[in-house]
């Protein structure tokens, strides 16, 4: 999105073998042999060495992908297009899983997937400021009024930067991709709101003969075991996204008033 947005060709377009991996990865998410790879993804050394990966990945996209080559389009000159291109460079795929977000099946889950999509481009705004105005600085907003020098002044050490601190922040502090929505919140009641669908419809009793997900993506067909049906889904805490421990207790909460 941020390569159209320049007037360039995406740079999947140019080699096959983003379209390789993304069809790979397809593959292997829905379709492995016994769940290998959903079990193989479970440990906690590849959870964390994938999750350090997509941090690093992240931060490459907006300093490099986005907010570098903006500067050096024909959108350089605007602030505003800059740091819209360095957004969507880090996010741009949640902003695009919004268009089939109305699909889902209860409103519970567009509700989710909506507070997914809020937190990442929050996230990603965050970071694209952090890199533009503080460690590079390009426009000379912040340092060349005291006379300083950017922290980096290279794009290579600014992406690097970035990424230890994206990396460092989301491994010490998991709940931390919630603070910028949740700080934008505050200063604007009914931020989320405006962006996250409410929860009508949410509470409905789930009709006996249609399909669910399971844990592992796969659809549940009517009568088909789970296999953990004696723990109800509020109480299966250990292992749970934090997004979604966050979701339940905010309908708890709603219950309770």
């Amino acid at each position: 999105m941020a390569a159209i947005l320049m007037g360039r060709s995406p740079g999947w377009a140019a080699t096959s073998a983003p379209t390789m991996g993304v069809l790979l990865a397809w593959y292997l998410v829905f379709f492995c042999p016994g769940d290998l790879f959903h079990d193989v993804y479970e440990w906690r050394i590849v959870n964390t060495t994938a999750r350090v990966f997509e941090c690093i990945n992240t931060a490459y996209a907006i300093g490099s992908l986005g907010l570098n080559n903006a500067l050096h389009s024909t959108v350089g000159k605007a602030t505003t297009s800059v740091l819209m291109c360095g957004v969507l460079s880090g996010c741009g795929g949640g902003v695009l899983l919004e268009l089939g977000n109305l699909q889902l099946r209860t409103a519970e889950e567009r509700r989710i997937n909506s507070m997914q999509t809020v937190d990442s481009c929050m996230k990603a705004l965050l970071l694209a400021i952090l890199y533009l105005f503080v460690l590079c600085d390009p426009y000379g907003l912040l340092w060349a009024p005291l006379g300083a020098a950017p922290p980096m002044v290279g794009v290579a050490e600014g992406v690097a930067a970035l990424a230890i601190l994206n990396t460092a922040v989301t491994m010490l502090f998991p709940e931390a991709v919630h603070w910028p929505a949740d700080v934008a919140e505050r200063f604007l009641p009914g931020f989320q709101s405006a962006f996250v669908p409410t929860e009508l419809g949410s509470r409905r009793p789930k009709q006996p003969h249609a399909a669910t997900h399971t844990a592992r993506g796969r659809l549940q067909q009517p009568g088909e075991e789970s296999g953990s049906s004696s723990m109800q889904p509020e109480e299966k805490q250990v292992g749970t996204p934090a997004w979604r421990r966050r979701s339940t207790r905010a309908r708890s909460a709603s219950r309770k008033q």
